[in-house]
């Protein structure tokens, strides 16, 4: 059996390296405030480890950071900004169902904001965020809402991070984002919800074909 699944894994394997990959190049806008930074449509991807390893996905992730960053640059530091904190925070949206978490996350960042000197002026921003606490009520388990939900937790967080480490921002930039930060988290919860169908019906071909193969293997 492990002989005929094997070949499968692998191409799933290189398929989702591939996919993250192109991703990453798929750039959906700058980061405002930054000079280099990008979202890219890895951001409609990562958060999916929640769905698929539970919590561990989202502390691998992390993890993972860590390590590249020794690896590649030689140094423990990191910037905050670019730690990835937003993105488990979307991975634990997926893998947590518990308030908790899902109201939890968005409402501290949502305090943090507005007691904010800037963030205290741009108060209608930070209530985008009740859009993933009103969700992990009303529809806790739908895919398309959970994506949603789980990009406006990632945005929370970084915004929050943004405003307090770089602060480049006045109040009317922040609501000047507004509209930007809707249709750019449209577009990471449309390519989420299409990733996460497309690997949970994978999942449940593999996993089919894998029981059909142990009921098919000779019984001694």
């Amino acid at each position: 059996m492990f002989k005929r699944t094997l070949p499968i894994l692998s191409l799933v394997t290189f398929i989702g390296i591939s996919i993250s990959y192109i991703a990453y190049l798929c750039k959906v806008g700058p980061i405002t405030g930054t000079m280099q930074d990008f979202f890219s449509m890895n951001h409609a991807i990562l958060p999916l480890l929640g769905a698929f390893c539970g919590s561990f996905g989202s502390v691998a992730y992390i993890i993972t950071k860590l390590c590249a960053n020794i690896c590649m640059l030689k140094t423990l530091y990191i910037p905050l900004s670019q730690l990835g904190l937003g993105t488990c925070a979307a991975s634990l949206y997926w893998a947590k169902e518990r308030y908790i978490v899902r109201i939890g996350i968005p409402a501290l960042c949502f305090a943090l904001f507005v007691l904010h000197p800037v963030g205290s002026g741009a108060v209608a921003y930070a209530c985008l965020w009740f859009i993933p606490m009103v969700l992990a009520v009303i529809a806790p388990r739908n895919v398309f809402c959970s994506s949603l939900a789980s990009t406006f937790t990632a945005h929370a967080v970084g915004s929050v991070i943004h405003l307090y480490t770089i602060n480049a921002m006045s109040v009317e930039q922040w609501h000047a984002l507004i509209p930007v930060a809707l249709l750019e988290r449209l577009i990471f919860t449309c390519g989420m919800t299409i990733m996460y169908t497309l690997i949970h019906s994978t999942l449940q071909a593999l996993k089919a074909y894998i029981l059909k193969d142990m009921r098919a293997e000779p019984q001694w």
